[in-house]
């Protein structure tokens, strides 16, 4: 074999271990992904289940909160109202938390798309509604949209 023989070999060499690095990495690459998004999918999970303890713990006043027809909750007592901002506060910071990751890619789009049906039915209570009203600039302005689009297009069955 010459030497110009052994220099074309390596050089094959090289690039063939180049292609399977290459590949070996994209592997790497998407196991990582997808363990980033199975981790992001269980935070999503773990948050609702902490949201929902709460809900559970507080049931009477988050639904006084729900119903309330006044606009600053003044038909509900103080520690009612307190209770109701704060667990409808965490709700929407969920749905958005989850709108964000679709968003940005980070989970399936369908994961939201379902959420989605979750927060219209919460949004279509009228206090709600309300708070909304009195919190919505706190949010993402692209979230802001779309739970005023769900307001919007509440079904006025839920009071």
């Amino acid at each position: 074999m010459t030497l110009e023989a052994i220099y074309y070999a390596s050089q094959i060499f090289v690039a063939l271990a180049l292609v399977v690095s290459l590949v070996f990495a994209a592997i790497q690459i998407r196991h990582a992904t997808q363990a980033a998004r199975a981790q992001t999918n269980q935070s999503i999970a773990n948050s609702w289940l902490m949201t929902a303890g709460v809900v559970a713990d507080h049931i009477t006043a988050f639904n006084a909160g729900l119903a309330s027809a006044r606009d600053g909750f003044d038909d509900i007592s103080a520690d009612d109202r307190m209770t109701f901002v704060v667990i409808i506060h965490a709700y929407f910071r969920h749905y958005e938390n989850i709108f964000l990751q679709a968003e940005r890619g980070y989970i399936d789009r369908r994961m939201w798309d379902s959420w989605s049906e979750h927060m219209r039915i919460v949004a279509a209570f009228p206090g709600a509604q309300r708070w909304w009203r009195m919190r919505s600039r706190g949010f993402a302005p692209e979230f802001q949209r779309v739970v005023e689009a769900a307001v919007a297009n509440a079904p006025s069955v839920a009071q």
